[in-house]
């Protein structure tokens, strides 16, 4: 699997569901560098490298409100520990 320590391809992966409509997900692109999810209602996500989620191809329904909480979500796993605090 491609860019398991980014938090964006981890949620992105994790959704074996449309974040938008709920359809199934019927395809799973996961290269070196790009991971390319395709659900059965036609919308596709994607992160390329260590980049933010992407609408690829937009569901029926809002798409870009999903990235964009996939983003939020994805972004408050990746804050940064400070030394001293625990868990660093």
């Amino acid at each position: 699997m491609a860019l398991l320590s980014s938090p964006y391809a981890k949620t992105l992966l994790a959704q074996t569901r449309c974040p938008v409509c709920g359809a199934e997900r019927e395809e799973l692109l996961d290269e070196r560098f790009l991971i390319t999810v395709a659900y059965q209602c036609t919308a596709k996500f994607g992160v390329h490298g260590e980049g933010e989620i992407y609408v690829h191809s937009v569901c029926p329904s809002g798409s870009h409100l999903a990235a964009k909480t996939l983003n939020d979500e994805a972004a408050a796993l990746d804050v940064p520990r400070q030394p001293g605090k625990a868990g660093a």
